[in-house]
Order: C-alpha cells, then sequence, then structure tokens
C-alpha cells in the first residue's frame, strides 16, 4: 500500500528514465503516507491518444471528479 496507476500516451521512455521516475514517485508517496518505499507499487498504463477521451476521460475522471485532487485544464 498504496498502489500507484499513471495513464499516459505511448511513448518511448527509456527503462532509465522509468527506473527513475518509479523512484522519484516512490519517495514522494512515501513521504506523504505512512508507509516505506518498499510497500509502493506503480503501474504504467500506455493509452492511445485516440482513446484517451472514451478510456479515461468518460470511465475515470469524469464519475471520480469529486476525489481528484488535481484536475486536469480541460475538465474546467
Amino acid at each position: 500500500m498504496p498502489h500507484i496507476e499513471i495513464y499516459h500516451f505511448p511513448n518511448s521512455m527509456s527503462d532509465s528514465d522509468r527506473s527513475a521516475l518509479a523512484e522519484e514517485v516512490t519517495e514522494v508517496i512515501a513521504a506523504h503516507f505512512p508507509t516505506k518505499p518498499g510497500k509502493v507499487s506503480i503501474r504504467l498504463n500506455s493509452i492511445d491518444e485516440r482513446d484517451w477521451e472514451e478510456a479515461v476521460v468518460e470511465k475515470m475522471l469524469i464519475p471520480q471528479r469529486s476525489t481528484l485532487i488535481r484536475e486536469p485544464d480541460y475538465l474546467a
């Protein structure tokens, strides 16, 4: 605990960049939740740009809007 999921457009992130992202996100989460870094899990979810509206905005962001701690500009 906790588990983080990051949805994004496909990109060419290297293994090194992926590792750096995981380390940085883990540090932030461990600093704000009562947990150790070894308890954090992170999953990257690549969503094609043409599917973003339906897969992310309509199915996740809008229905869960009240629980978002930061909204993207396009929902405002």
